[in-house]
């Protein structure tokens, strides 16, 4: 297995050193940076992308853990918290933070924390191999929902995570509309219509120029970007069926 990265954050010097130190005790865990505020984190992740795993305290002056949690989401795969606080634990998982660590941090409780999330992407990554349903992280300690290909309709980008849309339900994910793109392009019924969109090509009912409508009862439609016109009507002339007069 290829090393993982991660950040630390804490406003303590003492308690950010306290945490490198554990971290450096971890096999195939690499420290990308130490970082005094969530601010200062953001602006790092920013620039150089995405870390494996985000180890920030909750109690800090400028930006909380709590208040970050929502920014730092999509640059990483786990979102730990270290707090000298049990009160802060409900609050936690309500922002579907992956593990929470009571300070002072040991080795061994941390070296627990790290393998169970390891451990969850193994199961993940082993599901990936279900040709019929997906396994999509959704967030909390065990924040996994399984959902068949076929019940998919489309994958709305949202203002913090994009939603897997059934006829029934939309469910947040955790990953960026790129990520998504790549996996759902290896299969041939879904296809990307603008930036912030995928659909399902099983779940479109009519499309009237640049407007899909879609198997939805309620906010059925969806634009085509200009970007991605080319591409949704080679798909669409694939499978119409033309009379000598239509062409």
């Amino acid at each position: 297995m290829n090393n993982q990265s991660c950040i630390l954050i804490d406003d303590e010097p003492h308690a950010l050193g306290v945490l490198g130190d554990v971290v450096q005790k971890i096999p195939g865990l690499e420290e990308r940076g130490r970082h005094s505020g969530a601010i200062e984190a953001l602006a790092d992740l920013k620039e150089k992308g995405p870390v494996d795993f985000v180890f920030s305290d909750i109690e800090m002056p400028d930006l909380s853990g709590i208040e970050a949690a929502r920014q730092l989401r999509p640059y990483c795969k786990y979102l730990i918290f270290t707090t000298a606080h049990s009160k802060y634990a409900l609050d936690a998982f309500a922002q579907f933070v992956d593990g929470f660590l009571l300070k002072p941090l040991s080795l061994p409780a941390v070296l627990e924390c790290v393998e169970e999330m390891r451990q969850r992407t193994r199961a993940f990554s082993s599901d990936q191999n279900d040709q019929h349903s997906i396994f999509v992280k959704t967030g909390g300690k065990f924040g996994f929902v399984r959902i068949s290909y076929n019940d998919i309709v489309c994958i709305d980008g949202g203002d913090h995570y994009p939603s897997i849309v059934t006829s029934s339900a939309s469910v947040p994910v955790y990953a960026t509309m790129d990520e998504l793109e790549e996996h759902f392009s290896q299969r041939k019924d879904f296809i990307r219509i603008r930036n912030n969109c995928i659909i399902s090509m099983r779940s479109v009912t009519k499309v009237d120029g640049n407007i899909v409508h879609l198997a939805l009862a309620q906010k059925n439609t969806r634009d085509i970007s200009s970007s991605f016109r080319k591409a949704f009507f080679d798909r669409i002339n694939q499978q119409a069926f033309f009379t000598k007069k239509s062409k």
